[in-house]
Order: C-alpha cells, then sequence, then structure tokens
C-alpha cells in the first residue's frame, strides 16, 4: 500500500505540471538540475512566495535549508531626516561651482546626512538542518528545480531505496512545505533541528537574541528578537515553528530538547511558518506567534496533496502566462544538467539556455514578490548573511528597478503592486526630507531605503547626494500605466508623479 501511495502521490505531482510537460527531462526549459548538492549558498536552489523564502542545498548526508521572512530587518520605525539641512546648500553650490569638490564634500557629509549616517540591514532567519544516518554514499544523484511548478526536488539512492525530498513556498497556505519519502516501507530516520542567525560581534550591533525550541510532541520552534543597529533600537519579534507529520503503521515522531527525531517512517511532511511582528514601516505591534499558530492550524488538516495542489495551481496561474522556445538545441545537450551546459555555452550552441535563463527570471520575480508583500530587495528574499552585500536594502539605483524590469515584458504586471506600496510610502516619508534637507516641494529619496522607509542621503556624499531615487522609480510606475493603459491606475499614481516633478523642478 505504501508502494501505492507513492506512485499515485508522484503521478499527482507530475500531472499537474503545465499541459504539454510530463516530467523535467521532456521540458528542459523549464528545469535548472545539477548531479551534486550545492557546495555554498549561492549555488542552493531558491524557492519563495514573496514573503516565505528558503535555499535548498541538497546534501544527502545533510540538508540545509536556509530560511527567510521578508521583514526581519535590524531596527525598527526612525526617522534620519536633519531638520534644517538644506541651510548649507548655497555654500555647498558656491563651493562646487567654484571648483573646490573636496570641501562641498565635506561639508555635505557633516551638515546634508543623514542620522544615522547608515540604514538599516535585512536579517537571515535561520537554518533547518536535516540529518540522515548512513547517507554517505549514494548513486544516481539529481537536484532540481521546476519553474513552472516551483518546487526544489532532490532525489537519490541509498543500498537500493530512493530517497525523495520536495520543497516549496506557498503563497495560498503561507508556509515552508518539505516532503521527505522512501520507496521502501519504514525506511526513513532522519533528525531535524532549527536554527537560528546571530547578527555578528560588532561595535554598531546591539543585542539580539533567539532562542531554540522542541514542542512536543511533533515540532521545533525558533523566536527571537531583532538587533538593534547604529543606535535605532531592535523592536521587531519573530517566530518560525515546524511540525512534522509521519505515514506508515511503524513510522515516529519524537522531541528531544532541541532536536527533532524521525524513526521509521515511509514518508514525512514538514510544515514550516514564520512570522515577525511587523505591520507596516511605522507599526511593530504585531504577534508572530499567533500569525504561526494561525498558519499551522489551518494546514493540519490537509494533506500533502491537497498543499501540493493549491501551490501548483497559485503559481502556473502566473508563470504559465509565456512560453519561449529558441529551438536548435541538441538532445545531448538538453540532457546535460545546467551547470554543464553554462560551462559550455561561450562555445557551442545552446539556445534552449537563453530561454532557460530568462524563464528563470521570471520565476525569480514570482518567488520574490506578490501583491501583498514587500517589494523584493537587492537580494529579491534570500539573504544567509547578517551583514549581507550592501545591506540587502532597497538600492534604487539600479538593483531595485532592475527587480522590476522583467515584470511588463514578462507577463507579470501585477507583481509591481508591492514596489507600488513602496514608492507611496517613501512618497509619505520623503516629503519631510525634500522639505528639511534641499529646501523642496514634493517628495524626495536618495539612493537606498530599508523597511522603515528612510529617505535622507546614507552611507556619505560620494553615493547619497543622488535625489533622483524618486525619478527612477516613478519611471517603473509609469511602465506600468503604459503597458497597462489602465486610467484609473495613472489617476491613483499621478499625484506620486505630480509632486516628483515638483521637487525636481525646484
Amino acid at each position: 500500500m505504501p508502494m501505492l501511495a507513492q506512485r499515485a502521490r508522484q503521478t499527482l505531482f507530475f500531472s499537474m505540471l503545465s499541459a504539454n510537460v510530463a516530467h523535467s527531462q521532456a521540458a528542459p526549459s523549464l528545469a535548472v538540475w545539477f548531479r551534486q548538492p550545492a557546495s555554498e549558498w549561492n549555488r542552493a536552489l531558491p524557492v519563495g512566495n514573496g514573503r516565505l523564502g528558503a535555499m535548498v542545498f541538497g546534501g544527502t548526508r545533510e540538508e540545509h535549508i536556509q530560511l527567510n521572512e521578508e521583514t526581519l530587518w535590524t531596527g525598527g520605525p526612525y526617522n534620519p531626516v536633519v531638520k534644517g539641512a538644506s541651510a548649507s546648500l548655497p555654500e555647498i553650490r558656491r563651493l562646487l561651482f567654484a571648483g573646490d569638490v573636496p570641501r562641498a564634500h565635506d561639508l555635505f557629509g557633516r551638515t546634508m546626512m543623514g542620522v544615522p549616517y547608515e540604514q538599516m540591514k535585512y536579517q537571515p532567519l535561520g537554518d533547518l538542518l536535516i540529518a540522515f544516518p548512513g547517507h554517505d554514499s549514494v548513486t544516481s544523484y539529481r537536484r532540481e528545480l521546476l519553474l513552472d511548478s516551483a518546487v526544489a526536488r532532490v532525489s537519490y539512492v541509498v543500498n537500493g531505496v530512493t530517497f525523495t525530498r520536495e520543497v516549496f513556498v506557498s503563497a495560498p497556505d503561507q508556509a515552508i512545505v518539505i516532503r521527505l519519502s522512501a520507496d521502501r516501507p519504514g525506511a526513513l530516520t532522519f533528525d531535524a533541528t532549527l536554527h537560528g542567525a546571530r547578527n555578528p560581534a560588532h561595535s554598531n550591533y546591539g543585542t539580539d537574541y533567539f532562542r531554540m525550541d522542541g514542542v512536543a510532541p511533533d515540532g521545533l520552534r525558533l523566536t527571537g528578537k531583532n538587533s538593534d543597529y547604529l543606535g535605532i533600537q531592535g523592536r521587531l519579534t519573530y517566530e518560525a515553528r515546524l511540525t512534522a507529520r509521519p505515514e506508515g503503521a511503524r513510522g515516529s515522531v519524537t522531541v528531544d530538547y532541541r532536536t527533532l527525531r524521525v524513526r521509521g517512517a515511509d514518508a514525512v511532511t514538514i510544515v514550516l511558518a514564520a512570522a515577525t511582528s511587523f505591520v507596516n514601516y511605522h507599526d511593530v505591534s504585531g504577534n508572530p506567534a499567533n500569525r504561526v499558530r494561525t498558519v499551522l492550524e489551518r494546514t493540519a488538516a490537509r494533506t500533502y496533496d491537497a498543499l501540493l495542489h493549491d501551490h501548483v495551481a497559485e503559481h502556473q496561474q502566473w508563470f504559465g502566462r509565456v512560453r519561449l522556445s529558441l529551438g536548435g538545441t541538441s538532445a545531448d545537450v538538453l540532457a546535460l544538467p545546467t551547470d554543464e551546459r553554462i560551462k559550455r555555452f561561450a562555445t557551442a550552441s545552446d539556445p534552449d539556455l537563453a530561454a532557460l535563463y530568462y524563464q528563470f527570471g521570471r520565476y525569480l520575480l514570482l518567488a520574490s514578490s506578490r501583491p501583498g508583500t514587500e517589494a523584493a530587495n537587492l537580494q529579491g528574499i534570500w539573504n544567509d548573511n547578517p551583514n549581507p552585500w550592501w545591506d540587502a536594502k532597497y538600492t534604487i539605483n539600479i538593483n531595485l528597478p532592475m527587480n522590476y524590469w522583467p515584470a511588463e515584458t514578462g507577463n507579470l504586471g501585477e507583481m509591481t503592486e508591492p514596489l507600488d506600496r513602496l514608492v507611496t510610502e517613501v512618497a509619505e516619508t520623503g516629503t519631510e526630507t525634500a522639505r528639511e534637507h534641499w529646501g523642496a516641494r514634493g517628495w524626495v529619496v536618495h539612493q537606498n531605503t530599508d523597511l522603515w522607509r528612510a529617505t535622507a542621503p546614507m552611507d556619505g556624499p560620494s553615493w547619497g547626494a543622488w535625489p533622483v531615487g524618486g525619478a527612477w522609480l516613478m519611471t517603473n510606475l509609469y511602465e506600468h500605466y503604459r503597458f497597462s493603459g489602465d486610467t484609473t491606475y495613472l489617476r491613483r499614481i499621478y499625484p506620486l508623479l505630480r509632486d516628483q516633478a515638483r521637487f525636481l523642478l525646484d
């Protein structure tokens, strides 16, 4: 019976792929796959629903799934505006026109930069580690990301038993779902732990904390508070919690302190929910424990097949709008793993790899930006470093607009809604910044903003003295109107356009 159930589940999974796609090997343009686990974070497989993100490494002896929640940043609501900063502008301009750039630079830095000098940082949530005893030597290994179903899949053979993992992040159910199975009854045994991520010891960081607990009879929990940074108090709390549901007459799940132990199961479904206390950029009064509990209670009675079905159906309504075939790639090349195709691309024809790359870009936008979520930050939604490159902020002088370039041409215009909301909010905070830092009407945002919608110059005059971020962002919003022709939308964004023009004129 377990074997029949496993086959039925696999049949259901593959039948939900696009109509002309039965398996990733039959549709190379929609699968990114490898013959080995990820050797580093950048080579792991990204999955996400716009709010929750995960990177799947695909190890055999130990699976590592790195976790993110979009609103876990350092600090809390703050306002970096310096009252009366524009008083220095006449002298700065005089120095510039006199050719004394160093002194103008210095004066801008001492009088017109925001306080604090930097903005807040996007933070990792933690890591789920799953240890498999005896899985040191495997055969028939395959790790793949199926773009049209948004499922990361790992499979391999140990002593004649095929082990399979499927990982996806459901938008309908707002949870990370992990399915572990074996094709021999009772063959699945593992230990799982849930770890927090701590900020490095750095003089600019205040105290953060997290706590890891087992939750009998079948769960793990991670709770914590975010970090202070540069004098801005960390005011977010967060929680991540998972439950494990085993299948098989002999399978068992127990919790030993901070470790979840599964012994002799046919299959296990893990559902992980996570949330912070973030409500909006000036309100952190949410209750993460209640948010997590709501998700776990809602999914508790639902089967894995039902969770998977709803996830794939929701994803495909967006992803399936565009098909791209460039043709001309030989069958022997199509049979190669993605990393080998990339290596040979410079010297051998492989048009289908370009089509795959295009669809991967659409996939990443879908996975990191959905209506109702925060906008995709500099790293989308995926980050394993408490001190990430460029803080993983919303970098406006290229990265944030660039994240959304594929939206309209890729028939994913609805995914710009988080960017639209971000612009509306920085226009609110940027009105004071325009007045106090530039003596101008309208609104301004500089090179970066963060979760708290800071809009003052930041990071130093060489970067921060760039007052045209609003113009760049309004280009994205106006492109959305040009593609949609929606005059109701144009009327709604008109005040943003008008007030940005007023700022630029002043």
